[in-house]
């Protein structure tokens, strides 16, 4: 506004375009953009962008007017108006993770984080679960789990700052078996044996030293002194026992058959007992016979047609050889001659005094119909069968007090004439004990 004018005053105004500055803001990166301003005039544009900034793992995407990159894009072109800061504005880089299927001997799973892409710096956790037959030795890792690389610790954990990769190793598990024996014994085969999960082991044989069996294995695991241990899923330490050897004498109980008639062909006999061995001889009135082994109850042997030239009785007994040499008892095994009357067995052979009335039954040779059993010397009631067995009634009263009756046949005319005696043994009857029971009211 002029005052005071006391002349004329011709003047021209003139005017400058405004000029603003743009400021680039790292908004978080690692390094400042260069240049880390730029001035443009109002209504104009900056021509070129400064150099980014760089932020790790990051990538830097444009300039934005909001640091939270909400705001508008700020670029080359864009007219400014004012003084103004822009945001840099990035993304988060992504990295690849490979998880290679395990390596070693032995299996296993994995469990955790997964295999893909995953974000820069997210923490990673990889597990590595064995199956029950093997064991987690290792890791190896590259790249980002490169501190995993030999460790036997699970889990890897490590941050996805670059491309990664992590492998477990598994060994298949082992065990050891261990073979010993005790005194008056010793081990054949491989021990101690390193055998893998489930695998099987090789052949070990207990043997006892002369004069000793096999008793058990300290495990229970088998009754055979030779095992084989298979499927094997933990350590095995066993020791084989020994016991001294005894031996009993062999017993017999019963021959077939009991008797043969003068002239018959060779025969097998069948002798049945207890404590019979391998080595176990039936001997005939003496004199050795060949013989089966068929278990400790049973033999057989050949009986030879020159033992059949003469009626009469003979012994069997066993001997079980060495190192026992134990002898049985003797047991009589008939040779009758067809032509003469005989008694070869009665059944029964004894009874309890005091019991009921029975049917004695005799088996000989000679019989004929009339034939008669005595008993004592008295004639019983007897059924004639067949020429080689009767039966006769025994009666309460003939065996009403312990002691032994003599048994004979006596054939009639023409034939007249008595057999052999056998006798028939008459016991003590021994009650059982009585027991009285005492109740409390």
């Amino acid at each position: 506004t002029d005052s005071s004018v006391t002349a004329n005053i011709t003047t021209t105004a003139s005017f400058v375009i405004d000029n603003y500055t743009v400021t680039f803001d790292k908004n978080g990166g690692d390094t400042d953009a260069s240049p880390l301003t730029k001035n443009a005039d109002y209504n104009t544009n900056v021509g070129t962008l400064p150099t980014p900034p760089t932020k790790t793992g990051y990538t830097f995407l444009s300039w934005n007017t909001l640091p939270n990159g909400t705001g508008t894009t700020f670029d080359a072109s864009t007219s400014v108006t004012g003084n103004i800061t822009v945001y840099a504005k990035y993304s988060i880089n992504s990295f690849t993770l490979t998880i290679p299927t395990s390596s070693g001997t032995g299996t296993g799973s994995y469990g955790g984080t997964s295999a893909g892409s995953i974000s820069y710096n997210t923490a990673v956790s990889i597990s590595a679960t064995p199956d029950v037959s093997s064991t987690f030795t290792s890791w190896t890792g590259t790249g980002a789990a490169a501190s995993c690389n030999g460790s036997s610790t699970s889990p890897c954990t490590f941050n996805m700052t670059a491309a990664a990769s992590v492998t477990a190793t598994y060994s298949l598990k082992t065990f050891t078996l261990t073979y010993t024996v005790g005194s008056n014994g010793t081990i054949t085969g491989t021990s101690p044996q390193t055998i893998s999960y489930n695998g099987s082991g090789t052949q070990v044989i207990a043997t006892p030293n002369t004069g000793y069996h096999f008793a058990s294995w300290s495990d229970n695991s088998s009754t055979n002194p030779t095992r084989t241990d298979s499927s094997v899923t933990a350590n095995i330490t066993t020791t084989a026992s020994f016991v001294i050897d005894t031996y009993e004498d062999p017993i017999i109980t019963n021959i077939s058959p009991i008797s043969k008639i003068i002239g018959d062909s060779e025969f097998m006999l069948t002798v049945h007992g207890s404590n019979f061995v391998s080595s176990s001889v039936v001997k005939f009135n003496g004199s050795n016979r060949a013989t089966t082994f068929i278990d400790s109850t049973e033999l057989t042997a050949i009986i030879l047609s020159t033992d059949l030239t003469s009626a009469g009785t003979f012994d069997i007994m066993v001997n079980n050889g060495e190192p026992g040499n134990g002898i049985s008892n003797q047991y009589i095994f008939t040779v009758t001659d067809n032509s003469i009357l005989s008694i070869i067995s009665i059944a029964p052979s004894s009874l309890d005094a005091g019991g009921a009335s029975f049917v004695l039954t005799v088996n000989g040779t000679k019989f004929v119909s009339g034939s008669v059993v005595k008993w004592n010397g008295v004639v019983k009631e007897t059924t004639f069968i067949n020429s080689s067995q009767l039966t006769a009634i025994i009666s309460s009263l003939d065996i009403s007090s312990a002691g032994a009756a003599s048994v004979i046949v006596t054939n009639p005319n023409p034939e007249a004439g008595d057999s052999n005696v056998k006798n028939f043994t008459i016991t003590t009857f021994t009650p059982p004990a009585t027991k009285f029971v005492i109740v409390d009211p």
